[in-house]
């Protein structure tokens, strides 16, 4: 399927500059970086519904229960 997209000049130049530095082209370019975009999407979308139907109130039943440990090596807090 082909589809005509339209790109602002500068876009279009960071696009063919990239596709030229990583030995490519312009196609495949833009097919990674929207199958890239609509994985993305569908993560997040998968993470919003299951964050939907969370028990919050069990979770901070089950965190309440947890030992107080320290933080392991280069975990800390800033």
């Amino acid at each position: 399927m082909t589809y005509a997209l339209r790109l602002p000049d500068h876009v279009m130049e960071q696009a063919k500059a990239v596709a030229e530095a990583q030995g490519t082209s312009l196609n495949q370019l833009f097919t990674s970086f929207i199958a890239y975009g609509l994985g993305q999407h569908q993560a997040f979308e998968t993470i919003r519904r299951r964050a939907a139907r969370a028990d919050v109130p069990a979770v901070l039943e089950l965190l309440a229960q947890a030992p107080d440990l320290p933080a392991a090596e280069g975990d800390e807090m800033p």
